[in-house]
């Protein structure tokens, strides 16, 4: 079961993450440094949404928290992120390095769409296969129909 506090070490750990990014950006490191710092930062503030709506789930069957303070907790941590990522696009701007942010932002506009076209492409695939199982199932149901009226209309001439 995800409690608050297992959300709660995500969003530490995706802030933590983004600190190792600024140190690396005041030390003059390169962008490929400064790149695994990144990537750190963007695995914990996924993981940390993903733990999130896992724990939405949970407590849609479980009323156990207050209502307020679970809306406070979330718009807590999902201000302080923004703010934090708000913060790290400016100084990675101001350190020169605003084209590995915008080259950042472009890949995943594009592997969004390519994630969205794929499973676009596996529903209708999907679909195309129950079409066919329709299709066939009621075409064997006809020819099942029509070969009992073939052999009822054979009876039928073979007692004349």
């Amino acid at each position: 079961m995800i409690d608050p506090v297992t959300i709660g070490v995500a969003y530490k750990a995706a802030t933590s993450a983004i600190d190792l990014i600024k140190k690396g950006i005041n030390m003059h490191k390169d962008a490929t440094e400064i790149g695994d710092h990144l990537l750190q930062y963007f695995e914990k503030r996924d993981e940390a949404q993903r733990l999130k709506k896992e724990l939405q789930k949970q407590n849609k069957r479980k009323q156990h928290t207050s209502i307020e303070s679970q809306a406070i907790e979330e718009a807590t941590y999902e201000h302080n992120l923004r703010k934090k990522e708000r913060e790290l696009k400016e100084q990675l701007y101001w350190s020169g390095h605003a084209d590995l942010w915008q080259t950042i932002q472009k890949k995943k506009i594009q592997i969004k769409r390519e994630r969205e076209r794929e499973e676009e492409l596996r529903k209708a695939q999907i679909q195309r296969y129950k079409d066919m199982i329709l299709y066939s199932s009621i075409l064997v149901t006809l020819l099942g129909f029509t070969g009992w009226i073939i052999y009822e209309l054979i009876i039928a001439i073979n007692k004349r």
